[in-house]
């Protein structure tokens, strides 16, 4: 059997990341490797980690790195012929690995396979299972909520999900780690985009379950979470459109997306989203696609986030 090395990262949650490797011990014992990334949190929890579950590889970063800087920090010390990254706030109900594995080594043109991921309190309900393509004007996509099994009960998708994805670690060889200059937001659809463009195809696994404690309830959208998804989408546009299609979003985004968006801002009196969403939109006009600066206002997070 391939061996197996799971990844994930701690940020101030750690009570999530107990209650996962809890689920990982009880479907798996201590056969795997685990590594726990603690990307920078306020109190260090390697002590709190490493008692309970001595079992697991423990990596303490001393500054907040971002998803891909955390997950790139372990995939130097993982061991697996396959890394499966996960989300803290996320759980095994069963095992899934092994038919995940079985299905990228007998389909070895699948570069990235996904799990559905089901709503932790109501797991009968789906939040993912798959994605469909970015549009090229509006850079906006569709989350889909319904498996639709193809060959192998996998359906292919556009992008992964970053609480759940296995990669075999010689597509990793192959295309690189993770880009680390979106900090939060857009480091799985750019590493999407690459795998797929190195001639790999990215699926769902429709008859694996994973479970994510995300809410379903509308969440009000912080400044700092304004400011990542507009300077990601720009980015993200910027980095894979073509001419044509780039002035065309730029047309939409300024023409549309930037009157609705400080409008309805404004409505809600929430001035400091308004200032993030400028703010997103000026990075972009003076900063490469290839720059790892956040932003000035933002500067705090490479320690404090």
């Amino acid at each position: 059997m391939e061996s197996v090395s799971i990844i994930t990262l701690n940020y101030n949650t750690t009570h999530h990341t107990i209650a996962l490797l809890k689920s990982i011990e009880r479907v798996y014992g201590k056969a795997l490797q685990v590594i726990v990334v603690d990307n920078g949190s306020a109190e260090n929890p390697e002590e709190i980690l490493t008692k309970q579950f001595p079992w697991i590889d423990f990596i303490r970063s001393e500054r907040n790195l971002g998803f891909a800087g955390g997950n790139n920090l372990a995939m130097c010390v993982a061991q697996g012929e396959y890394l499966f990254f996960i989300n803290n706030d996320t759980e095994f109900g069963s095992d899934i690995l092994w038919r995940m594995v079985d299905l990228l080594s007998q389909f070895q043109c699948v570069g990235m396979l996904c799990p559905t991921i089901h709503y932790h309190d109501q797991p009968e309900k789906i939040q993912y299972a798959g994605f469909t393509a970015l549009d090229k004007i509006t850079g906006r996509n569709n989350c889909l909520t319904k498996a639709e099994p193809g060959p192998a009960g996998m359906s292919l998708t556009h992008y992964a999900h970053g609480a759940a994805m296995l990669v075999p670690r010689r597509v990793i060889d192959q295309i690189g780690q993770m880009p680390e200059n979106y900090f939060l937001y857009y480091e799985e659809l750019d590493w999407s985009e690459r795998i797929r463009r190195a001639g790999y195809k990215i699926a769902v696994d429709t008859q694996s379950a994973f479970y994510h404690k995300e809410s379903q309830s509308v969440e009000t959208l912080s400044d700092l979470k304004s400011y990542l998804l507009t300077r990601n989408r720009i980015l993200f546009m910027r980095k894979y459109s073509s001419r044509a299609h780039l002035i065309l979003f730029w047309i939409f985004f300024l023409g549309v997306a930037t009157p609705k968006h400080l409008l309805k801002n404004l409505a809600e009196l929430r001035i400091k989203n308004s200032w993030a969403f400028l703010q997103a939109v000026g990075w972009n006009f003076f900063n490469s696609v290839h720059s790892t600066s956040i932003g000035y206002k933002f500067n705090y997070l490479r320690h404090d986030a």
